[in-house]
């Protein structure tokens, strides 16, 4: 209760400077009272402030303080995000997505510059389309000589359940994985590319010099080792694979995504309409044929095979 003796009515502010028995504010005279409130606590009628003016910007510089810290982490950490995937995902100025393919000739250059590691590694990649961990993780265990007709090398891991996959090996896969085997001792087990590394076998960062290296020296235009896989893919697309086939390859999870490397071209369409020519004019030719000189059978025959069609479909 105020020193006066007046009562604080309902829905009035109270006069600034007037005390109030309010243990929040620890003896402290506030400047402003926003609201109020009455409690009854026994017998006793105390009058609570609900926030006082200078509790209130105490209050707001604490929020203020806390949200700058949030918003200055929150802006460190996606500077920071941004600044990881830029250098992981190494898009070129301009580039959207790993649309680079490689032609055959830059990729003789390449090969021609590089190192034996880093050429062994960029012919696999480019003949099977494996993702550069993939590749990585091979080992002999993987590797089959007997199978298909040069061998077939296995995916175990990857980035989706569909990458787990065989894959065949190209004559120039099976020969580079087989040097690499005779200097191993034709081992059965371990890496195909072993490294002092935790993992035990190479990772992005053993290739990442010797790669950047190799494109100057070969003056090839910039792109990254993950762009073979997409060399690959795309070379398969254009051979006439359809996308089906294409994702079992690739080890896509989905069709849809290998339908970006299918492109139909002109003549792809030509020779599947041809294909499927036998099959919508075989009949006209054998009526054509049956009209010109066939026997009276053959033409009770057809017309029996028409009548029959056409019970079933009453």
């Amino acid at each position: 209760m105020p020193p006066n003796g007046s009562k604080i009515r309902r829905g009035e502010a109270p006069q600034v400077g007037v005390a109030c028995e309010n243990p929040l504010l620890d003896g402290k005279q506030p400047t402003s009272l926003l609201s109020t409130q009455k409690a009854h606590h026994g017998d006793r009628q105390v009058c609570f402030a609900a926030v006082a003016q200078e509790q209130w910007e105490l209050l707001q510089s604490g929020v203020l303080r806390v949200s700058l810290v949030m918003l200055v982490k929150s802006a460190s950490t996606m500077v920071s995000f941004s600044f990881s995937v830029s250098c992981f995902v190494e898009l070129l100025a301009g580039e959207r997505r790993r649309e680079r393919v490689v032609t055959p000739e830059e990729e003789s250059l390449y090969l021609a510059a590089g190192s034996s590691l880093l050429a062994s590694v960029a012919a696999v990649l480019v003949d099977t389309g494996l993702r550069p961990n993939e590749c990585h993780r091979l080992r002999w265990g993987d590797i089959t000589w007997a199978n298909g007709r040069h061998g077939t090398m296995l995916v175990t891991h990857g980035k989706t359940a569909a990458a787990r996959r065989v894959l065949p090996m190209t004559p120039r896969v099976r020969g580079i994985l087989e040097m690499r085997w005779e200097g191993a001792g034709r081992s059965a087990e371990g890496c195909v590319w072993p490294a002092p590394t935790r993992s035990g076998h190479i990772d992005h960062s053993s290739l990442k010099k010797q790669h950047a290296k190799t494109l100057k020296l070969s003056g090839v235009r910039p792109f990254v080792l993950y762009r073979l896989r997409h060399t690959f893919l795309t070379r398969l697309g254009e051979s006439g694979c359809d996308a089906w086939t294409l994702a079992r390859v690739a080890g896509h999870s989905s069709a849809a995504i290998s339908c970006r490397y299918v492109h139909s071209s002109e003549d792809l369409v030509l020779a599947a309409m041809s294909r499927l020519g036998g099959h919508n004019y075989g009949h006209t030719e054998n009526r054509d044929s049956s009209a010109g000189g066939g026997s009276a059978a053959g033409t009770a025959e057809e017309s029996g095979r028409y009548m029959v069609s056409a019970d079933l479909l009453l």
